[in-house]
């Protein structure tokens, strides 16, 4: 599958210019935000002759690379968007015509504000999808003049409360708060091209809540035939348990000290019923303040705790996927009786992260972490 690349303004998503690469790219999607690494060339930026470097086009091509400015997007042969990531670093080096960008996906730029203003909702509480729009909203918008994303009204019917005072957490905080519960919700910032003929001209960004999570079916199958088969879709998956991931007893520790610190417990005997040795597991919320709300959380962790399984890992081929595996998609995993699994494995799993590592603008293969 063949890969474009192309730079974006991070606020309009107006595209600026497409750009080339070496090998070495490493594109990441995931929950909560994935990273990229791209070696944009610059070396054959020359003049007609061939012999000097175009210094005003070289010029021009290091102003499209600024960090915070800009953003990388990257689209497959069928004008489909692999992903966009806001531009982070732009290293430079007198001994390269290369400049290696590093990037992050959108779903990871509350991290990089701190909440500006009071954030506090009691009394019934506040649907839970209200809140969290509140919160894009500021973390997004909030004095970023001209930021063009769409952010959907929406609810869930789960009422939050929320104490949180100004520059006391990062928007990404308060919004972990609120997804973290059995009943919260996931989102992400999906990106729709707008091409002209072959051209990007634009991209724009919507966020997506899914609740409690985001789950899109798919018809994704990745498939580990047997020995000397080539019918597969997949050349390997990997998996697992680890017991370090149970918990019977959650202990959630709220705000307070002492005798007056908040502190709930939740258990499930499930598995130290089965024969399971017993295990326990402190989880700190220091600014949570309201009983209901740490109680929500604690159930959170404890229903994680349960699951002894690690995600499943699968390498899949590209040209042999209907269509690109991306993050919240449910797929299948199957494969053939192997040692690992002797009597098979036919499983439908979550896509928690996506990775790409294509050699320069060629990628053949698609490595999925499962949730």
């Amino acid at each position: 599958m063949r890969l474009r690349y192309w730079i974006a303004d991070a606020k309009s998503g107006t595209v600026l210019a497409e750009v080339k690469t070496s090998g070495g790219v490493q594109l990441g999607s995931k929950l909560g935000g994935g990273t990229c690494s791209v070696p944009v060339s610059l070396s054959h930026l020359t003049t007609l002759d061939g012999d000097r470097m175009d210094v005003a086009a070289v010029v021009r091509t290091m102003g499209f690379l600024d960090g915070g400015r800009r953003t990388i997007v990257a689209t497959d042969h069928a004008q489909r968007c692999v992903g966009e990531w806001l531009i982070i670093r732009r290293p430079r080096s007198t001994a390269s015509g290369v400049v290696t960008v590093t990037g992050m996906e959108w779903d990871g730029y509350p991290a990089l504000r701190s909440l500006n203003e009071h954030f506090v909702y009691g009394g019934a509480g506040t649907d839970q999808l209200t809140l969290a729009r509140l919160l894009l909203e500021g973390a997004f918008k909030s004095f970023n003049t001209g930021m063009a994303i769409t952010i959907p009204t929406v609810t869930s019917g789960i009422r939050r409360k929320m104490d949180r005072r100004a520059r006391s957490c990062y928007f990404s905080d308060a919004l972990k708060e609120l997804a973290s519960p059995d009943d919260g919700f996931e989102w992400r910032v999906d990106i729709t091209p707008t091409w002209d003929g072959t051209r990007l001209v634009a991209v724009a960004r919507a966020v997506v809540f899914g609740q409690p999570t985001l789950s899109r079916v798919t018809s994704l199958v990745f498939d580990v035939a047997e020995p000397g088969s080539r019918r597969g879709t997949a050349t390997v998956i990997e998996g697992g348990d680890d017991f370090a991931r149970y918990a019977q007893t959650i202990y959630g520790i709220g705000a307070g000290q002492g005798d007056k610190q908040l502190i709930v417990g939740l258990s499930d005997p499930t598995l130290t019923n089965a024969g399971y040795l017993n295990s326990t597991k402190n989880v700190s919320f220091p600014s949570v303040k309201d009983v209901d709300t740490l109680t929500a959380l604690a159930r959170g962790a404890l229903v994680a705790a349960q699951d002894l399984r690690d995600p499943f890992k699968a390498v899949g081929v590209l040209e042999k996927l209907p269509d690109l595996p991306r993050k919240g998609d449910r797929v299948r995993l199957k494969s053939a009786p192997t040692w690992a699994y002797p009597e098979g494995l036919d499983v439908s799993v979550r896509i928690g992260e996506v990775s790409l590592n294509p050699n320069g603008h060629q990628v053949t293969l698609a490595t999925v972490l499962a949730i």
